[in-house]
């Protein structure tokens, strides 16, 4: 990933200490993730040794970053993919990944939009806001409630 080795302090080359953490943090990424990853623990490391000062803190840097670039792992899991469990003191809720449906498949036995949307043999209006029923009825965008519903000034009819 680098050119050359990156040396901070007491570590002499930041980006394997950074994929030393990143493996014992033992996650299946996909490549480009695990560099993605790795790169964004290297620019954390960097940001670290630039507020790291010695004195009252632990003496070495690296003892010093290793817990905390373990913690920004789980950061960067959560910016990049989305919190899924959150804990409290009585319940614990999960939520499930997002599944990504393909609009348009090759083949037939691949997800399809319309079979995750179903079919709905009752009257549209039913489920929706009463204030669009125009929307879907008459199919007219011009028509005063409409407007009025979205909180515009129709536009003057001609004569």
């Amino acid at each position: 990933m680098l050119a050359s080795k990156l040396v901070l302090h007491d570590v002499r080359d930041v980006e394997l200490y950074c994929a030393r953490i990143l493996h014992r943090a033992n996650l299946n990424l996909p490549h480009h993730d695990s560099e993605d990853l790795l790169a964004y623990l290297v620019e954390t490391c960097w940001e670290l040794s630039l507020g790291y000062r010695p004195n009252g803190q632990p003496h070495r840097f690296s003892s010093y970053a290793a817990p905390i670039l373990s913690r920004r792992i789980i950061d960067w899991q959560r910016k990049t993919r989305g919190r899924t469990t959150w804990k409290f003191a009585t319940h614990t809720h999960h939520r499930p990944r997002p599944v990504l449906v393909s609009i348009d498949s090759v083949t037939p036995e691949l997800d399809r939009l319309g079979a995750s949307l179903g079919t709905w043999a009752g009257d549209p209006a039913d489920g929706s806001d009463p204030a669009f029923g125009g929307l879907q009825a008459g199919g007219d965008r011009q028509r005063s409630r409409d407007f009025d519903a979205l909180g515009l000034e129709p536009p003057p009819r001609a004569a």
